[in-house]
């Protein structure tokens, strides 16, 4: 059922709002870019009406799609200068989950996961995702930008998959930004600021203050550029492998944006 109405908006490219059970966790607005049997790609939109990366949802969650409604009509309209530039072929495989991760993990660097059926007001952030024997294994970001261990989630459990947003860069940024002042911890946020994946006013907010407090306290690696030139590459943390990257500059939430 929901397969058809999507395709239809992927043709269309009319900014969409899509609303998933459970009732409490937050509506995804953005373009449909793909779409499958079991799942959709969405370019998100913030609330602060900038693009915010991507995000993977499970068709069987989604009760409500709404469009052409006045304020996402106004909002497409603000958008209209960045749509030359927007990334409207897909870059993610949406076969299964395993796809969906390895390919976006490919993209990115740092994969954002929710159970939200599980546990609605978390999300896990990872990067060198392992899957094996349905399980995906990663290496833990906190939300202060550091790696903070290991952790371990049963695949068949994710309800949405999120990559390449405006939260990801903070953390990637802090990750390969270098050395710290002493004593100069940069905290992005809390866990709530950002359970929507860096889709919410606020979160947007705390990402761009981040932005300016890392410029301020952390001195950048030269060796391992982090937002580079529209169709450039991120390094990863470790300098050891590059992931593509495939966002436009112009939609790229940067430091000096």
């Amino acid at each position: 059922m929901w397969a058809e109405v999507l395709k239809m908006l992927a043709d269309t490219r009319d900014l969409v709002d899509i609303r998933r059970s459970p009732a409490r966790v937050s509506d995804t607005r953005g373009f449909v870019l793909a779409v499958s049997e079991e799942r959709v790609l969405v370019a998100v939109i913030s609330d602060d009406v900038l693009p915010s990366g991507f995000s993977v949802l499970r068709l069987e969650d989604i009760t409500l799609v709404r469009w052409g409604r006045g304020k996402l009509k106004a909002w497409q309209a603000a958008l209209a200068p960045l749509m030359d530039d927007f990334v409207w072929r897909p870059q993610v495989d949406l076969t299964d989950w395993e796809s969906v991760i390895t390919s976006a993990a490919r993209a990115a660097c740092i994969v954002t996961l929710f159970r939200e059926n599980l546990d609605s007001d978390m999300c896990y952030i990872g990067r060198n995702l392992q899957i094996e024997s349905g399980v995906v294994r990663a290496e833990e970001i906190s939300t202060e930008g550091a790696l903070d261990g290991h952790f371990a989630l049963l695949v068949r459990d994710l309800t949405r998959v999120d990559y390449g947003g405006s939260y990801e860069k903070a953390l990637l940024a802090c990750l390969a930004g270098g050395r710290r002042k002493a004593g100069g911890r940069v905290s992005l946020c809390n866990r709530h600021a950002f359970a929507a994946g860096g889709s919410t006013a606020d979160g947007h907010r705390a990402a761009r203050s981040m932005l300016s407090q890392q410029r301020e306290s952390m001195a950048p690696a030269e060796s391992a550029p982090v937002w580079g030139t529209p169709g450039g590459a991120f390094v990863s943390p470790d300098g050891a492998a590059e992931c593509s990257r495939w966002w436009s500059g112009a939609a790229a939430l940067r430091p000096d944006a």
